[in-house]
């Protein structure tokens, strides 16, 4: 999404650490990564039968 370097970059834990952006920024594409893929993966079960013959990506660009 592009916005887990920023939040990274601002990381300023106390005592301060090297590695504490880079922390942030697993944790982040971590979430990132869960929550894009679920809820596309509902938007594929909840969408049924479309009508249509499309499927996977097709369905998601549909709604």
């Amino acid at each position: 999404m592009g916005s887990v370097a920023n939040i990274g970059a601002s990381a300023a834990p106390n005592p301060n650490h090297p590695t504490s952006p880079g922390f942030i920024q697993i944790f982040g594409v971590f979430v990132d990564s869960l929550v894009i893929c679920n809820a596309t993966a509902a938007i594929i079960l909840l969408a049924g039968d479309t009508g249509k013959s499309v499927d996977g990506i097709g369905i998601t660009s549909l709604y």
